[in-house]
């Protein structure tokens, strides 16, 4: 594994042969493409989430935020430390280099976190398209949404 790092602000010199330099917008192709990421940045660690790498997340922030809260203690998809268990991040890191095939431990946790999601933009097209009928559809059927369940095996 080669590490990288990528800073919006200044860093130490001793760590500027590991800076990535890259245009913003490809960010998430290197993320899709990394193994593991480590960071303070709590919508990388969502980014990393929907991508199937694994994310250590060291914030003051850990702990606070709710989509993260579901998709580290319903999914294990991202971890949160906060700044005093340093110890905790890097034992999770242990672990997680330690397992066997994590890659593919992490892309079957990314596929059940996709499975129970709607794809919001088929929704909102669909409530969209059909206003104000959907309206009522929803005040009377909640579980109509699961009708845009993300298809895992779909080929668009």
């Amino acid at each position: 594994i080669t590490p990288i790092i990528s800073a919006e602000g200044k860093i130490d010199k001793r760590y500027k042969p590991l800076l990535l330099n890259i245009e913003a917008n490809d960010m998430h192709d290197v993320l899709a493409h990394s193994k593991l990421l480590i960071c303070d940045s709590q919508s990388m660690s969502v980014e990393a989430s929907m991508l199937g790498v694994p994310s250590l997340r060291y914030s003051t922030f850990s702990g606070k935020i709710s989509v993260l809260e579901e998709l580290e203690h319903n999914y294990k998809l991202t971890f949160g430390f906060p700044i005093s268990q340093g110890e905790a991040l890097l034992s999770k890191l242990k672990t997680i280099l330690t397992m066997d095939d994590f890659h593919g431990v992490f892309q079957k946790r990314r596929q059940k976190m996709l499975s129970e999601k709607i794809n919001v933009s088929e929704f909102l097209y669909w409530f969209f398209t059909n206003y104000p009928k959907s309206v009522s559809i929803m005040k009377n059927s909640e579980e109509y949404q699961l009708k845009f369940l993300i298809s895992l095996n779909s080929s668009k």
